[in-house]
């Protein structure tokens, strides 16, 4: 009975050891997260810039500690700035690591003055050396230019932004190429669009649109067309803020399935 005792104590014990040490190593790993989720965000501006003319608004919440969602808006020169959103594929770590490389290809090759297409037809060799096959990310870049109130742009595979003027009527930016790393070597075109008051253009990722609820059915893309035109006289704040609320209304109890990324430009 003695030694029995004795045993299940010791039993305990270990089991308690084992516990202890299971938990100070989720601890560390929680600190390890908390940390790149820091480091993540400071990659992300914290200040956005605001143009004489123009209004800028933009949100990401990652699904996990830390996410594949990038966004960006490069002082260039005087006038113009480039506008940039992403979407790595997966989730977590790795589309966190990838997110960071492409923002310092980015932010080392936006100011270098080269063409648009050649730059990002170099940032996509760059991606494609440095990741595996199942590895790309959709990206959208382009130059606003608030002086010749123009938009410049390339979307490498991304969800087309939608630009929408004073009379509700809409049109996507669909002029590029392919998603970046799949494949090298690949050729990429712009287009210019010109740019009148009370236009504007919300640029988002998949996490918008195919946010679900408890039926399984997808937000959509009508759906943010339809708030682009309810709320035609809002600012790009208050319509960043709106259609953020709207997906999280929409989404209900459901659990947020991937990164929430939204740009707005007015």
């Amino acid at each position: 009975e003695f030694l029995k005792t004795l045993g299940n104590q010791a039993m305990t014990s270990l089991e308690n050891a084992q516990l202890f040490d299971e938990m100070l190593e989720k601890q560390r790993l929680e600190e390890e997260l908390n940390l790149a989720r820091n480091i993540q965000q400071n990659l992300l501006p914290s200040q956005l810039p605001q143009p004489p003319g123009y209004e800028i608004a933009a949100i990401n919440i990652p699904s996990k500690h830390v996410g594949g969602d990038y966004y960006d808006i490069i002082p260039i020169r005087e006038n113009q700035y480039g506008v940039s959103i992403a979407d790595v594929s997966g989730k977590g770590a790795g589309a966190a690591l990838l997110m960071a490389n492409l923002q310092a290809s980015l932010q080392a090759l936006a100011s270098s003055g080269m063409e648009i297409k050649e730059m990002i037809e170099r940032i996509n060799n760059l991606i494609y050396r440095n990741t595996a096959m199942d590895k790309y990310i959709t990206f959208f870049y382009g130059i606003l230019d608030t002086g010749e109130h123009s938009f410049t742009y390339c979307n490498a595979g991304h969800n087309p932004p939608y630009k929408m003027n004073s009379h509700g009527k809409s049109m996507e930016l669909m002029t590029g190429g392919i998603v970046l790393g799949m494949m090298p070597d690949m050729t990429f075109e712009t287009s210019q669009i010109r740019l009148k008051p009370n236009d504007r253009i919300v640029f988002f990722t998949d996490g918008i649109t195919e946010s679900m609820n408890e039926k399984e059915e997808e937000f959509g893309e009508i759906r943010v067309k339809q708030l682009m035109q309810k709320h035609d006289k809002s600012s790009a704040e208050e319509l960043m803020k709106n259609i953020v609320n709207e997906t999280k209304r929409f989404r209900g109890k459901g659990p947020q399935t991937d990164d929430i990324t939204l740009l707005i430009v007015k």
